[in-house]
């Protein structure tokens, strides 16, 4: 489910060129939940042939910000001012979910948990990120 203020939001997303770069999809957002869809392609490979963890962080601050966009009324964005991230094994191919949860809104303070998790279920990476409320 989308609603109509987060497909506004997901427009603006869109249009951004390291967004397009990275090719998510937002499966779901909303109530303080979102769901990406990611394919992973060779482009965002490291030397090692595994997903970078730039990219891995960057999908889970996505999903954090959308999560709590979506909790948020009359905002237009959220900057993350703490974020803790773990990749706990690599993946060099197929489809990843990332979810991310709001844990607490408050007016200011979004606090947000995120998972990576690979086609078969197994936890890729987990973050922790705290996002400030921009007016």
């Amino acid at each position: 489910m989308i609603d109509s203020k987060m497909q506004q939001i997901i427009k603006i997303y869109n249009k951004d060129t390291f967004f397009r770069f990275l090719g998510f999809e937002v499966k779901s957002c909303a109530d303080g939940y979102c769901l990406l869809s990611f394919l992973v392609h060779k482009s965002i490979l490291n030397p090692a042939g595994t997903v970078h963890g730039g990219v891995l962080n960057a999908l889970c601050s996505v999903a954090a910000s959308l999560a709590a966009l979506s909790m948020i009324d009359d905002c237009r964005f959220t900057v993350a001012n703490d974020f803790n991230s773990s990749v706990m094994q690599g993946v060099s191919s197929g489809t990843l979910t990332i979810e991310g949860k709001v844990l607490k809104a408050g007016k200011r303070l979004v606090f947000v948990e995120v998972f990576i998790k690979d086609e078969s279920g197994n936890y890729v990476a987990a973050a922790r990120v705290t996002k400030s409320v921009l007016p």
